[in-house]
């Protein structure tokens, strides 16, 4: 169940990236810039690490190169080899970040171009994985998957979000505190608007239901949601 997941939180530099609009254009690539230019150990290692693209010592060729994705990919990968063997790679590889990247294809109709929300849930998810495997903490198959009725209940919805790991996080939750048949009924009858759905729900459930935000807004620190969500 999302609630019982381990307290962890993804690094900063992944989670100031997949906060912002990405492009790939100067704006984009200066706003990265300036992540790692105020990250003492990022600004290091990105230096050591991506030398084959850097001319120069020149960020933003780097990220011309590569592209914000390609950089962000990269970036996320390193951070997991490190969750998994506690050091930094000499060199990347991409390998463990595609299990991010399923994720992010997996719900890439919530979303617009540039936007990483998504990625960034999935993220949280591979971390936290990583993290019960090394704490050899083991459970059935389907403890940290997602019911695939999460999906077809969020394909019934219209638009597209930048809460859009919220969509999957409140989705998933209500999905596992009342299962699916109740929960695509109480969507259906409320049209998707989870505060009423959430007062239908029983005293008990809202407060798992709560647990499961809680813990998911602390994994990626985000206070905004919680002071004024938009979804």
């Amino acid at each position: 169940m999302i609630s019982e997941l381990p307290g962890i939180s993804i690094p900063d530099a992944i989670i100031k990236i997949c906060s912002k609009k990405m492009g790939n254009n100067r704006s984009s690539f200066g706003l990265i810039a300036d992540i790692i230019d105020a990250d003492p150990f990022l600004k290091l290692y990105v230096k050591q690490v991506f030398s084959e693209y850097l001319e120069n010592g020149d960020i933003l060729r780097m990220l011309t190169t590569l592209g914000w994705d390609g950089f962000r990919n990269r970036l996320a990968e390193a951070y997991i080899y490190h969750a998994r063997n506690q050091k930094f790679p000499t060199k990347i590889v991409l390998d463990e970040v595609y299990d991010v990247l399923d994720i992010e294809n997996r719900f890439d109709f919530l979303f617009t171009e540039g936007d990483s929300k998504v990625f960034q849930f999935g993220m949280y998810l591979k971390l936290c994985d990583i993290y019960l495997e090394n704490n050899n903490e083991y459970f059935n198959d389907d403890f940290i998957s997602i019911p695939v009725e999460v999906d077809e209940i969020l394909a019934k919805g219209k638009g597209r979000s930048f809460d859009s790991d919220w969509l999957v996080v409140i989705t998933w939750s209500i999905v596992n505190i009342v299962g699916v048949e109740k929960t695509k009924k109480l969507f259906i009858e409320n049209k998707g608007n989870w505060k009423v759905i959430l007062d239908q729900l029983t005293i008990k459930e809202q407060d798992v239901f709560f647990a499961c935000l809680l813990r998911y807004g602390h994994g990626v620190k985000d206070q905004n949601f919680f002071l004024g969500a938009k979804i």
